[in-house]
């Protein structure tokens, strides 16, 4: 009669630190709400369009606040529009894991 058994495999998963970017693209303005995840409330800062330096000020500045060091992981993406793709590629240049969604591609209800 055959028995089994219970093997147990041990395995380690990183969990690296990212801070999370999401933007609200204005004319004027735009709203750049950081977060460390899902459960903690989003840190909503409004920059002047097309201030990117001032963005990279922001990711800094929220980095500590979040208890994240330095050197974590940012992430970030927003709908592509006529904003276009020199933001994405400005952020691609300064280490930002960035991610364009095309508004399109998005599930709508329409009723």
């Amino acid at each position: 009669m055959a028995t089994t058994a219970t093997t147990r495999i041990e395995q380690e998963t990183a969990c690296i630190p990212t801070l999370f970017l999401a933007f609200e693209l204005g004319v004027k303005k735009w709203k750049l709400g950081c977060t460390r995840g899902a459960a903690p409330r989003p840190r909503e800062r409004l920059v002047p369009a097309s201030a990117c330096q001032t963005v990279l000020e922001a990711i800094r500045r929220a980095q500590p606040r979040f208890g994240l060091p330095e050197a974590a992981r940012v992430g970030s993406g927003y709908a592509a529009c006529r904003a276009g793709f020199w933001l994405h590629r400005f952020f691609v240049r300064h280490g930002v894991a960035h991610a364009v969604v095309d508004a399109t591609s998005l599930a709508v209800h329409r009723r």
